[in-house]
């Protein structure tokens, strides 16, 4: 079931989906507006030292911070094609750390990517079984 705008209800979603939605909200919505506007000078300066040792310019930095801003908002819209793309944009983000890291950095450095992936993951295969959904009651009237 689903109201005027296409969302689903918010009981119908599990808890613990809900509170995999609120960490990993808060954390990309921090992480993407240090990226952005840089709030935090001190800890923006050491993540651009990462950069310059990954060969990465401050334009993708920012680039990385507006994807996994949008990601932190839209996972919020679950049963919606919103959800399935702020999940896809979290997991693509982590997806990239993680290479970025193995590639550069101890595997253990790459752990919070893998953690953010994984939930990442759990929240883009909830919403593709809604899409599905909405396309198989869709087509079939």
């Amino acid at each position: 079931m689903t109201d005027s705008f296409g969302l689903e209800p918010l009981f119908t979603t599990n808890l613990f989906l809900w509170i995999v939605i609120g960490v990993l909200s808060a954390m990309f919505f921090l992480a993407s507006t240090l990226k952005i506007f840089a709030w935090n000078k001190k800890m923006f300066a050491r993540q651009i030292e990462f950069l310059a040792v990954y060969g990465l310019n401050r334009k993708v930095f920012f680039l990385i911070g507006v994807v996994e801003l949008f990601g932190s908002l839209a996972i919020w819209f679950q049963g919606h094609y919103l959800g399935l793309l702020g999940g896809g944009a979290i997991a693509l983000t982590s997806a990239g750390a993680i290479f970025y890291h193995f590639r550069f950095d101890p595997i253990r450095v790459a752990l919070p990517a893998i953690v953010t992936l994984t939930l990442s993951g759990l929240i883009v295969l909830h919403n593709i079984d809604h899409i599905w959904a909405y396309l198989v009651v869709a087509a079939a009237t």
